[in-house]
């Protein structure tokens, strides 16, 4: 309805506040968002990446009755392929191809947006679904996040290499699947005839109608991120602090150790060409790291330099000229080179001597 009068700003109960009728804001806030509901990733802008040792690997099934837990494919994370697979059409290990997911259903989560729950009991280990959206390359992608920067909901997902799955505007209902610090469900990559894609899987044993999480696990510096999923472990933000800082330790243990390796095989006497290419490739970086480092000491003493105060101190109207350059002074002397603007500027040095004086006195 339309306010008689005009409402009062501090108090939000006013009854002259415009209000839209009940029936209407429970049909809009029960309308799942929109978009495109796709079967498969789709590749329109770049191509699918083809992994054919994967491919050779199909070979090595020798299941008798039934493709299950013990299925070398399977622990491997590689779907069997029909041609290859000696079971056939009792194979079990063809849960992405033949779209074999949990019976599923998004709804409205308060403070998140929009969740998605399972409507029947799943068993730990259990496939749920696949996540699908449209595969872009790193450059495609951060073109739209940085489009996207006023969204605080994200549907981007690494698949591999320099490829992205973006389930913002094509996707299944896998795109509601939202964060939490004690997540239910885990991604998996596997390996699909020759080519990767995501699926979630059930990390315990999930009761019918309980929302469906997995931790997002950021690596991002966006403090923005605050995470709402209320568990008793939240650590109130998206990002993977934790990981982020367990990782780089253990890259930098990793090459530690490489290194120590290399200067006992040196003492031995025993480097082959593998290790003096890494020598080579360390000492490069490190030469690297420290031309970058002192052109960064450089330009920051520039900088101190151009804002450095021009002027004799409590005197502000008479900037101090700086002096000629070496190359300048011998130029000058040589060809002895006087010029008058010379001598108004040495007459400011008199001035400030009496005005130092003064200050002594």
């Amino acid at each position: 309805r339309i306010p008689g009068k005009e409402p009062s700003i501090q108090n939000k109960g006013d009854p002259n506040h415009f209000r839209l009728d009940d029936d209407i804001i429970l049909a809009t806030s029960s309308m799942v968002p929109d978009f495109i509901h796709i079967k498969r990733n789709q590749y329109d802008t770049v191509r699918p990446i083809y992994h054919k040792e994967d491919l050779d690997l199909e070979t090595t099934c020798q299941c008798e009755n039934y493709c299950g837990s013990n299925c070398q494919n399977r622990n491997l994370r590689i779907e069997c392929c029909s041609k290859l697979c000696s079971v056939g059409p009792l194979c079990g290990n063809r849960r992405f191809t033949k779209s074999q997911y949990k019976s599923c259903v998004p709804f409205p989560a308060p403070g998140k947006g929009w969740g998605l729950k399972t409507m029947e009991d799943i068993e730990y280990g259990d496939f749920v679904i696949e996540y699908v959206g449209e595969v872009l390359d790193l450059e495609t992608s951060q073109d739209r996040l940085d489009d996207e920067k006023s969204d605080r909901h994200f549907y981007q997902m690494e698949l591999e290499q320099d490829r992205i799955v973006d389930a913002k505007t094509k996707g299944n209902l896998s795109r509601f699947v939202n964060h939490s610090c004690d997540p239910n469900c885990r991604v998996e990559k596997w390996c699909i005839n020759g080519v990767m894609r995501l699926g979630f899987f059930a990390k315990q044993s999930i009761a019918a109608g309980t929302e469906l999480t997995y931790d997002y696990k950021f690596y991002t510096n966006d403090k923005a991120l605050v995470c709402r999923c209320g568990a008793d472990n939240c650590r109130g933000t998206l990002r993977s602090v934790a990981q982020k800082t367990k990782k780089a330790k253990e890259v930098e243990q990793e090459r530690r150790a490489q290194k120590d390796k290399v200067i006992q095989s040196a003492k031995n006497g025993k480097l082959t060409n593998r290790m003096l290419k890494e020598i080579l490739r360390d000492t490069q970086e490190d030469v690297e790291r420290e031309s970058e480092k002192r052109q960064k000491l450089e330009k920051q003493a520039l900088h101190r330099l151009a804002h450095t105060n021009s002027t004799v101190p409590g005197d502000l109207t008479r900037p101090v000229a700086l002096g000629p350059t070496i190359n300048h002074k011998e130029l000058i002397r040589s060809q002895r080179i006087f010029l008058w603007r010379n001598a108004e500027k040495g007459s400011f040095l008199l001035e400030r001597l009496q005005l130092k004086q003064r200050r002594n006195t």
